[in-house]
């Protein structure tokens, strides 16, 4: 084998080996572009039926937006079992995580414990920290 040609497969090799690693990193880093409309539509629907005189409507409202954070984050293939360790992997992508993880602890007290009392000023924080946290992820 000639030296240009050992060169010439040497550049090769090392040229796929680049290739492979510049689509690795891409791999990680990949763009989920989540479906604005549909989140949009679903949020607006939660905060409709929040109704200042209907108390069951402060707890569900509560529990739907969480479900819909989750579910957003699940689509941008977040890792973790749970919202809240997404919610850890994904904390640099929030403006507000103190306002998300309180929002979501609130839910976990109506989930978890039998009797909580949710106020219509609890679930309008909760509803516009779960907003916020939507908007962040570009979601709506």
């Amino acid at each position: 084998m000639t030296d240009a040609n050992l060169l010439m497969m040497l550049a090769g090799v090392f040229a796929f080996g680049a290739l492979v690693f510049v689509l690795i990193s891409v791999a990680k880093y990949r763009v989920v572009l989540l479906d604005k409309e549909k989140f949009q539509a679903e949020f607006l629907r939660l905060e409709n039926g929040l109704d200042r005189l209907d108390s069951n409507t402060y707890r569900l409202s509560v529990i739907d937006a969480d479900k819909l954070l989750d579910e957003a984050l699940k689509e941008m293939h977040v890792k973790g079992e749970t919202l809240g360790e997404r919610l850890k992997m994904a904390r640099g992508k929030f403006s507000n995580i103190n306002a998300v993880w309180a929002a979501h602890r609130l839910r976990n007290q109506i989930v978890h414990e039998r009797g909580t009392k949710v106020t219509y000023d609890q679930a309008k924080r909760a509803l516009a920290a779960f907003r916020r946290a939507l908007q962040d992820l570009g979601a709506i």
